[in-house]
């Protein structure tokens, strides 16, 4: 599409099978023109498409027609079909997370080695110990 063109996106219309999306198109050269592109209610409803991505949907497809035809297409209703449709969910569908922390290596415990506690369990473990020792202390006495 040439750079002195200008294409608005005025809004949709649901009808009973489809989504219409209204563009206009302006050119410094001649009057603008109404273009209008359609999408089934299915492709909602079955939620292979979201409603908020409709009209980037259509803005692609509208882009890609009149660079075919020199910004004078012969049309001015277009149907975006299936095909286009899992195109670009395909290709704006989120990336398989990666594990941003793998995970550490299992310390494998070895003969003769004590199993360190954290600073928290080792300060209970003392105290504990603490009050152990004076209890006997007091049952001696």
């Amino acid at each position: 599409m040439s750079e002195n063109v200008i294409v608005q996106y005025i809004g949709f219309e649901a009808e009973a099978l489809v989504r219409e999306y209204s563009f206009l198109v302006r050119e410094a050269s001649s009057d603008a023109r109404e273009f209008t592109l359609t999408i089934v209610n299915e492709a909602f409803s079955s939620h292979r498409i979201r409603y908020q991505d409709a009209p980037d949907i259509c803005s692609l497809k509208f882009h890609r027609e009149p660079a075919v035809y020199a910004n004078h297409p012969p049309k001015t209703r277009y149907r975006i079909s299936e095909t286009e449709l899992d195109e670009y969910r395909d290709s704006h569908s989120p990336k398989a997370a990666r594990n941003l922390y793998p995970p550490k290596a299992a310390r494998e415990l070895q003969p003769g080695r004590v199993f360190s506690y954290s600073r928290r369990e080792d300060s209970l473990r003392r105290v504990r110990a603490g009050r152990v020792r004076e209890i006997a202390q007091q049952e001696l006495a």
